[in-house]
């Protein structure tokens, strides 16, 4: 099982890689409840924190833990 990006989301230049792995994440986990219950499982567990914008009801989802400093050159590793 894995992630599907149809051709012409992979092969535009309007996106960057790193958008186009987003995207392919977004719609694997757009379906019913699941993105709720998988960012409810992570917020418990303590390895992300989850801010709540009652202004227009936007999340904010911020990682952390010894993973919360990370740069790219550290993920390259």
């Amino acid at each position: 099982m894995g992630t599907f990006i149809p051709r012409d989301i992979w092969c535009t230049r309007e996106l960057s890689g790193d958008e186009k792995l987003m995207w392919g994440e977004t719609v694997s986990l757009d379906n019913e409840r699941k993105p709720q219950r998988v960012i409810k499982a992570l917020k418990d567990k303590g390895y992300i924190t989850v801010e709540i914008c009652k202004q227009d009801n936007s999340r904010v989802i911020c990682i952390t833990g010894r993973y919360s400093h990370l740069d790219k050159e550290h993920m390259a590793d």
